[in-house]
């Protein structure tokens, strides 16, 4: 049984079916890798305020700027940006929009 399989294995190598196949998957992962990583790197208004300051330093300006001090506050574990935002009456789409400028700058 495993001569066989050898057997049909040489004959599509020399055939060229095994290589085509690898390309194609090879190039299927690609592109889906990088589809989870672009969305990896972009900030949503779900994320906790301490995710967001842990994982992205660089964006504790900005939420100083909008008149958010949450980067030391006891909640931001368990706060999304989303809620963040609402109790201080600061409008979101602007903050994401500069959040998010600030990280692909830093990259």
């Amino acid at each position: 049984m495993v001569s066989k399989i050898k057997v049909i294995i040489t004959k599509k190598k020399a055939e060229g079916k095994i290589s085509k196949k690898k390309s194609v998957i090879k190039s299927k992962t690609k592109n889906v890798v990088k589809t989870k990583k672009s969305k990896k790197d972009k900030i949503t208004k779900d994320i906790l305020m301490g995710e967001l300051v842990s994982k992205y330093p660089q964006t504790s300006e900005v939420l100083m700027q909008y008149g958010l001090h949450c980067v030391g506050c006891m909640l931001s574990p368990y706060e999304s940006l989303e809620a963040g935002v609402s109790v201080h009456g600061i409008s979101l789409k602007p903050l994401l929009k500069d959040l998010n400028k600030v990280i692909t700058k830093t990259k």
